[in-house]
């Protein structure tokens, strides 16, 4: 569990640096995923439900890998690997289900050791997070375009109308990315509670 929480964490938190033109980014979202599958391969020993998280776990490694992989040749390879925000999806909704089966494995352990652990409101906010995560991909893969359109636009390639409306849809975006933030914010920190009361079970009494 601390292992998962930790990889939570690191999905939080994003310090990008560019060092000769290369963007490096502190704490990647594959490091962040390689954490959360050694922590449910320990989880599967205690409850073999946490095995079915095990090989989405890598998909979202290796996939998280080669998107920061390809971050680093031109945008137009980048956008295009994009592929309308398809594997956004499919990378995005991976995610939401391994967070699902973390919170079924929580409630079989519950139930094989009587253990107090509850889960609903986890589950309720795993919710909010199954919402941004659909919407992500269409956010992602519009804001690529309207940047595009902004970039035409300042060297008169583009219609005035475009920029604008890109422009506006860009903000909003944005306000969107925050919120998606918070809810994963939300999120992590019942997820940490829930460690905690998950943790003193282990404790032999």
């Amino acid at each position: 569990m601390n292992k998962i929480f930790a990889g939570l964490i690191m999905l939080l938190v994003k310090i990008n640096l560019n060092l000769v033109g290369i963007p490096i980014t502190i704490f990647p979202d594959f490091v962040a995923y390689i954490f959360i599958y050694f922590g449910l391969s320990e989880l599967s020993m205690v409850t073999l439900m946490f095995r079915k998280s095990l090989k989405p776990s890598l998909f979202l490694i290796f996939y998280s890998l080669a998107s920061d992989l390809i971050m680093l040749v031109p945008s137009v390879t980048y956008n295009g690997f994009a592929l309308t925000g398809i594997c956004k999806l499919i990378y995005s909704l991976t995610m939401v289900y391994v967070l699902y089966i973390v919170i079924l494995g929580l409630r079989d352990y519950q139930r094989k050791n009587n253990a107090e652990i509850d889960t609903r409101e986890l589950k309720r906010r795993w919710s909010g997070v199954v919402v941004m995560a659909a919407a992500s991909p269409l956010f992602r893969t519009l804001t690529n375009n309207d940047a595009s359109i902004l970039y035409n636009f300042k060297y008169g390639y583009a219609d005035a109308s475009l920029y604008y409306a890109s422009l506006v849809y860009i903000i909003i975006a944005i306000a969107f990315g925050i919120v998606s933030w918070c809810v994963l914010v939300y999120f992590t920190a019942e997820f940490n509670r829930v460690r905690a009361v998950y943790n003193m079970s282990r404790i032999p009494k």
